[in-house]
C-alpha cells in the first residue's frame, strides 16, 4: 500500500520593492514623530499651542491619513513600514520630484531628500519658492522657507477658525531642519538646539 504522504501549508510574504538607505532613515524619524507624542525641544512660550484639534483626519501607524489608506490598498502580509515605504515611494517622493524635476532629486544630498520628503509628507506639497531654492541648489534657502511652516487653522470651540502656532509644526519644523543640518553633504547649515515664537504684526503667530 502506498505511504502517507505529510503536506504542509506555508505562508510567504514576499517583499519585492528596495528602498533607498536614506528612505529607511527617514521611516525611522517618521514613526517617532507622527506615533503618539514626541518632543525633541522645551517649550515656554504661552503663544505655542499644545491642544489637539478635532480637524484632524484618523490617522495609522507613520501618520497615514485614511483617504491615503483608501488609494493604496495594504496587503494583509504587509507590515506597516513596507506599507509606509510603498506609499513614501508612491506618493510623497513623486510629489517632490514633479516639483523640482528627477535631475535637482538626483542631485539633492541625501538629509535634502529627508527633508522635502518630510515637508511634503507633513504638509502636502513643497512651495514653489522652496522648488525654485532646491532646483538652483541652494538648500539653506530652502530651510529658511521651511521653518515658515508652524502656523495652521484650527477650529475653536465656537465653531470659528484661527490661525494659531502649533506645538507639534514648531517641533516638526525644527526636527526637519535637523534632518537636513546632519547631513555634511549640505554646507553652512547649523542645526537648531532650542528656539522661541514671538508675536507677528499680523497677530497670526
Amino acid at each position: 500500500s502506498p505511504l502517507p504522504v505529510q503536506t504542509t501549508s506555508l505562508t510567504l510574504r514576499i517583499t519585492t520593492m528596495a528602498i533607498e538607505r536614506w528612505a529607511d532613515e527617514y521611516l525611522d524619524y517618521v514613526k517617532i514623530h507622527e506615533d503618539g507624542s514626541h518632543s525633541v525641544f522645551p517649550y515656554n512660550d504661552p503663544l505655542v499651542k499644545t491642544k489637539k484639534y478635532p480637524d484632524g483626519l484618523p490617522t495609522y501607524e507613520y501618520g497615514i491619513t485614511q483617504p491615503i489608506r483608501d488609494k493604496y490598498t495594504k496587503s494583509p502580509n504587509e507590515t506597516e513600514r513596507e506599507y509606509a515605504a510603498r506609499e513614501l515611494n508612491a506618493e510623497y517622493v513623486p510629489r517632490v520630484k514633479n516639483k523640482i524635476g528627477e535631475e535637482a532629486w538626483n542631485r539633492m544630498p541625501n538629509g535634502m531628500k529627508k527633508w522635502a520628503s518630510d515637508l511634503t509628507w507633513n504638509a502636502g506639497s513643497i512651495s514653489d519658492s522652496i522648488a525654485e531654492h532646491i532646483t538652483n541648489e541652494n538648500y539653506d534657502g530652502a530651510l529658511k522657507v521651511g521653518l515658515e511652516y508652524v502656523i495652521a487653522s484650527s477650529r475653536n470651540k465656537d465653531g470659528s477658525k484661527q490661525s494659531k502656532v502649533i506645538r507639534g509644526l514648531a517641533d516638526r519644523v525644527a526636527s526637519r531642519h535637523n534632518l537636513a543640518a546632519a547631513d555634511p553633504a549640505i554646507k553652512g547649515v547649523k542645526p537648531i538646539s532650542s528656539f522661541d515664537v514671538v508675536k507677528n504684526p499680523d497677530n497670526t503667530s
